[in-house]
């Protein structure tokens, strides 16, 4: 649960936009719902397996790091209500599927008779924002069959540009709600075109695996049926991807960017998440400007986050001062200081700094998941600086107070940090006490690893001079 939890505070910034590169193959999905892939896989490498949709999904993506780095197994989508498809051989085509071909849009000049050259994408597409105007759409193939393409925005109507991938799993699972929204919006002047950048043959099979129907009568239909309610295209040379994705600093699918009534980006975000501002922006409610500083604000924690997980923690401390709290609002402020206390706490020469940030915090916080953060980190600075046994014994006070707060599934992991605290000052038999309930209300692998320390303990205090060397259980869910 610890490493779950801090995983979610390094995401910051990072987890409402990132994503899966369109053209990276990825495995059988695991339970992780971030992954890094890597650019330009070959379209051979591709798996056949296709993860299941979910309606409900909770908006997990998948990630595009930088360059050149290896691409791991992907991340399984969770999906209550959807069953994925079996192995083997294809469903049979349906109708809506591939009877009909797809529209490939001939390229501007061809009707003029003009020769046509192959054109690449610029290395560095123009700047997109919130309030930048859209870029036309320059998509070479329309799979859905009972809509006509769209190139330019007209005013007046809404659209949602969503990029996509057969192989994502979070795409997938984003599918049904996709289709019902366009369902939802029909008769209220909203298209939602889907792009994939994959070849037409890779997005035509997967248009041919069977699904559950999204209604609860047990019908079972294709991908081709349920994504026909709206405008799925692909478009392997990627122009759109760079006009969007790569010119709004998007690195990761699925992502949505809502086109409104006057041809400007009005938001950026999860499919999964755009609801709320789909609906004012229809409505004529939405707050651009609002929007906009909101957004600038998660683009700065998007940056510090690398540089962090680059080793700049400097850089990303200087960043972190740079920015007003005010634009982050109240619980973006404190997740701001957690990511300073965590930055702090993994230097060596932080230590009064780290001090100074830790007692305020401990004084101004009450919710217990932030107090088990706070004094990991305590427990995490002790390991590389001189700690005050006062702000230890402050640290242990405010966990014991508040881990009746806690959820059950969490508290195992407080104790486990109370005892590693308790053991760094000295008080053996408080330790003892605090892991021995880890233990008792721990299950699975946790178990066993909150028991070595405990073991550890125990040798200690019968009179072994070794200090134990186990760290604070890495949170892997109990099983």
């Amino acid at each position: 649960m610890r490493a779950l939890w801090l995983s979610t505070l390094l995401a910051l910034g990072l987890g409402f936009q990132v994503g899966c590169d369109s053209s990276t193959p990825v495995e059988e999905p695991t339970a992780d719902p971030v992954v890094s892939v890597e650019e330009g896989t070959p379209e051979a490498a591709k798996p056949e397996a296709t993860p299941e949709p979910a309606a409900e999904a909770s908006a997990p993506k998948m990630v595009i790091p930088e360059p050149s780095t290896p691409a791991p197994a992907a991340p399984e989508t969770p999906a209550p209500k959807m069953v994925a498809p079996e192995p083997g051989e294809p469903a049979p085509k349906t109708p809506d599927a591939s009877d009909a071909p797809a529209l490939k849009l001939p390229p501007e000049d061809a009707a003029a008779g003009a020769p046509t050259a192959q054109v690449t994408a610029p290395a560095e597409p123009t700047p997109m924002t919130i309030g930048s105007v859209a870029p036309p759409l320059n998509i070479e193939y329309w799979v859905s069959k009972d809509f006509e393409p769209v190139t330019d925005f007209q005013k007046g109507n809404v659209y949602i540009v969503e990029f996509w991938a057969t192989w994502c799993g979070p795409c997938v699972s984003s599918m049904p709600h996709l289709a019902e929204t366009q369902k939802k919006y029909k008769d209220k002047g909203v298209r939602l075109i889907s792009i994939s950048d994959e070849d037409l043959d890779t997005v035509e099979k997967f248009l041919e695996r069977k699904v559950p129907s999204s209604e609860d009568d047990g019908k079972e239909e294709t991908f081709g049926q349920l994504t026909s309610a709206y405008s799925l295209t692909t478009d392997p040379d990627g122009s759109c991807q760079t006009d969007y994705m790569r010119a709004s600093n998007q690195n990761g699918i699925p992502t949505a960017f809502i086109v409104g009534k006057t041809g400007q980006i009005e938001w950026i975000g999860h499919p999964m998440e755009m609801d709320e501002p789909l609906a004012k922006v229809v409505g004529d409610s939405w707050d651009r400007d609002a929007y906009l500083a909101e957004f600038k604000a998660k683009e700065q924690m998007t940056e510090i986050m690398m540089m962090a997980r680059r080793g700049n923690a400097d850089g990303a401390i200087k960043a972190i001062d740079a920015i007003d709290p005010k634009t982050l609002g109240e619980s973006g402020a404190l997740q701001l200081q957690q990511l300073k206390l965590g930055l702090y706490a993994q230097a060596a020469d932080k230590g009064k700094e780290f001090s100074a940030l830790a007692n305020q915090m401990l004084d101004d916080v009450s919710d217990p998941n932030t107090i088990n953060g706070v004094t990991w980190y305590i427990y995490q600075a002790s390991q590389n600086t001189d700690v005050d046994k006062a702000l230890i014994k402050k640290a242990i006070a405010a966990s014991e107070s508040s881990i009746k707060e806690l959820d059950a599934e969490a508290r195992p992991f407080m104790l486990d940090t109370i005892a590693h605290l308790h053991e760094q000052n000295g008080d053996i038999d408080s330790a003892i006490a605090a892991q021995t309930e880890a233990v008792e209300t721990s299950e699975g692998r946790m178990k066993d690893r909150l028991t070595v320390f405990l073991n550890e303990l125990k040798e200690k205090k019968e009179g072994g001079d070794k200090a134990p060397e186990n760290k604070p259980a890495d949170a892997t869910p109990a099983e």
